[in-house]
């Protein structure tokens, strides 16, 4: 037995993931019912028109060469509606299974090495994809405050049990709080903006750290993380993005929709300055692996 979902949004029919039709050319109040063997089963008011509207005016006759023809309007809200949210979520929460169960803690990277020290003293820091929290863990140890994030749930779970963990061996550093956040969500990241906030006092700047993320997200959550940014940044703090180059023949994934390639640098710098942001600096780290396949950014709030 199969269990679809079909709803009625502003005037309209809407079935998983093709139909759209007149809600009122597809009565579902009130109920009647069907028989399925035995047993009256709950069913639409008018079983034939939902069937049509699913299955389309033909649903009686038998065609083994039947296929679904999804209206554009239908495929478009969906897509924003329900899939783009959690794209390669479910990926990566099996990557990260993967590596948890094979136990790997991860190392710093660089460039959390790097602003261990760079950064002033009790800084507070907020992290985007931060996976199993290592560099948190790294950043939190040299005293700095740190929100790290990530949409993979079995990833900040784990995390949190690394940081008691190193809690305990290190006794000391400053806190360090991980949270299940989307990015793709104007609603998670709200409460991330507000969480970074919070951790780091009025008006206290906030250092952004995000490595290979940015340019791993759709082009919605491009955009709600750049808007996150703008208000984030306007306390004076920087944030650090790091992700592989467009030219160096990376991918994000084999399976990617058409059209949905690594973030493009000059689309990058176009939508930074929509929200008010600027490149401070450029390519300021080098990252070990082939020159050239990796890029970074300083990221600051652009002058009046």
């Amino acid at each position: 037995m199969d269990i679809f979902s079909y709803f009625v949004c502003d005037g309209w029919f809407h079935g998983t993931f093709h139909a759209r039709e007149r809600a009122a050319d597809v009565p579902i109040l009130p109920l009647g019912t069907v028989a399925a063997g035995d047993r009256a089963l709950p069913a639409p008011a008018d079983p034939d028109a939902m069937l049509a509207a699913i299955y389309g005016p033909t649903w009686r006759t038998p065609d083994p060469a039947f296929r679904f023809e999804t209206p554009e309007s239908a495929g478009r809200r969906y897509f924003w509606w329900l899939n783009h949210f959690d794209a390669f979520r479910e990926d990566w929460e099996d990557f990260h299974r993967s590596r948890i169960g094979a136990s790997v803690t991860g190392e710093p990277s660089v460039l959390a090495t790097w602003l261990a020290v760079e950064l002033p003293a009790g800084s507070t820091v907020l992290e985007f994809g931060c996976g199993l929290g290592a560099d948190a863990r790294h950043l939190a140890a040299h005293g700095h405050r740190v929100l790290a994030t990530d949409f993979s749930r079995p990833a900040i779970a784990r995390a949190r049990e690394l940081a008691e963990e190193h809690d305990a061996a290190r006794g000391g550093g400053g806190p360090v709080r991980f949270a299940v956040a989307n990015q793709n969500s104007v609603r998670d990241m709200a409460a991330v903006v507000r969480g970074a906030a919070e951790l780091a006092g009025p008006d206290a700047p906030i250092t952004v750290v995000a490595r290979n993320v940015v340019d791993g997200l759709y082009y919605l959550g491009r955009d709600v993380t750049l808007y996150a940014l703008k208000h984030l940044l306007g306390r004076g703090g920087r944030a650090y993005l790091q992700m592989r180059n467009p030219k160096s023949g990376f991918r994000r994934d084999p399976f990617e929709p058409v059209g949905e390639t690594i973030f493009d640098t000059w689309d990058l710098t176009g939508r930074l300055a929509f929200y008010g942001l600027t490149v401070e600096r450029a390519n300021f780290l080098d990252e070990p692996g082939p020159a050239g396949a990796a890029l970074s950014y300083i990221i600051r709030k652009a002058t009046p």
